[in-house]
């Protein structure tokens, strides 16, 4: 036999059933006619004389099947739909928590980005400033290198020059004694 304490909620359905069912079908008028032998044909629930004890049965059906659902049926399905729409609004709130956190997350990331951008930029132009600085340090360097190197280039031309024309005039002087010792036959001073 199967015993149903472990389920009062079935149990009390199976008896709100029953509690239903069997007294509708003990005392209803068409059992009452097929006892008393009377097989007239219609349709009792249009006759008159039998809308009391209907309408009893009725509201009594209709009560029980009322407190069953009422009492059984709708208080899990209420309590499941409770359940489900705490869990909704829970997770809608922790979604709304969530979707501000990343915005707030993204707000933060945009401004360490442009921080970062605007230092990088800074850096740059630092570099390239100081890279300008010292471009134009080494050519002044340079500039002055050169103008020095320069400076002791024309010295030594125009030392040289002057040395060279020195020469060319004791040349001179030189080939003029030699000319007019063999033209003339005269020797003039021994070659100064």
């Amino acid at each position: 036999m199967i015993t149903l304490a472990p389920y009062p909620k079935l149990q009390a359905v199976l008896l709100a059933a029953l509690a239903v069912v069997l007294p509708a079908l003990l005392l209803s008028p068409m059992a009452q006619a097929a006892e008393e032998g009377h097989g007239g044909g219609g349709l009792p629930q249009l006759d008159p004389s039998y809308w009391p004890s209907q309408i009893f049965w009725f509201l009594l059906s209709f009560g029980l099947l009322y407190l069953l659902v009422s009492r059984v049926v709708l208080p899990p399905l209420s309590g499941t739909l409770e359940k489900r729409q705490s869990l909704i609004d829970t997770d809608l709130a922790e979604a709304g928590r969530l979707a501000e956190s990343a915005k707030a997350t993204r707000a933060a990331y945009e401004d360490a980005l442009a921080k970062a951008r605007n230092e990088a930029n800074a850096t740059v132009n630092a570099i390239v400033a100081a890279a300008g600085q010292e471009a134009a340090a080494q050519q002044a360097t340079q500039h002055a290198a050169l103008k020095a190197r320069l400076t002791e280039a024309e010295t030594k031309i125009r030392a040289a020059r002057t040395h060279a024309m020195g020469e060319v005039q004791q040349a001179a002087r030189d080939l003029a004694h030699i000319v007019v010792d063999k033209a003339a036959g005269i020797k003039l001073g021994g070659g100064q």
